[in-house]
């Protein structure tokens, strides 16, 4: 799996996770990706070296953890270690765990920042990661790759999901309507057929709801 494909194969659950109220911008969260794992996806589903720390189970991680070589920076001393990271289903487990670590206190400079740069100095100034050139890898390979382009699509996706959900909610309606109109009706019908069959086409080109698992991962968890 060359970058590229590994950023498309990973975009629309990053996008999806910022639609649904994910601080990271997806550009951030791509970058981070690639940076943390290279461009594979381990068979962890963990994609940005979440270590265990003192977390409990929830209904994203559900404490599996797995020891891996790692490495990290002490006193400007890069040091390989040994640590215990999580494990996921599901990628989008994975992205959904750890927006929940960014609700954390230490991360409010990560939750507050307007641009995907300030983000990427926020994440290291908050100590996610000990790597001192941190913030610059990122900035470097959202360039590269050109990750900001998800970040717009995230925000059109934003500012038209609650009226996309408003129409489907009308299309429920109007199906409920039509099944309990009589046949005298034909107008009344026809009309509200034009509305369910052009309301789709109408629909802007949302996201769907998918989730990546690695070969032989359970079921459970996800969307």
């Amino acid at each position: 799996m060359t970058r590229d494909e590994f950023i498309t194969l990973l975009a629309p659950l990053a996008v999806r996770a910022r639609r649904e109220g994910s601080p990271l911008f997806p550009s951030v969260r791509l970058a981070q990706n690639v940076l943390e794992t290279g461009g594979k996806i381990p068979s962890t589903n963990n994609l940005g070296g979440y270590k265990v720390g003192k977390g409990i189970p929830n209904a994203y991680w559900r404490g599996k953890v797995v020891n891996q070589g790692t490495w990290e920076v002490y006193n400007g001393t890069k040091v390989h270690i040994t640590a215990a990271f999580r494990a996921y289903d599901s990628v989008y487990d994975f992205y959904k765990d750890q927006d929940l670590l960014f609700q954390n206190a230490r991360y409010a400079a990560v939750r507050s920042s307007t641009t995907p740069e300030g983000q990427a100095k926020a994440l290291q100034a908050s100590g996610y990661a000990t790597d001192p050139q941190y913030a610059s890898k990122l900035v470097q390979l959202a360039g590269t790759y050109n990750l900001k382009r998800y970040d717009r699509q995230a925000a059109e996706e934003r500012r038209k999901w609650p009226r996309i959900r408003s129409r489907m909610s009308g299309w429920s309606g109007w199906r409920k309507e039509l099944n309990g109109l009589k046949p005298r009706s034909p107008g009344l019908i026809a009309f509200g057929i034009w509305r369910l069959q052009a309301g789709p086409r109408m629909q802007p080109n949302i996201t769907p709801p998918i989730m990546i698992r690695r070969p032989g991962a359970t079921t459970s968890g996800g969307c």
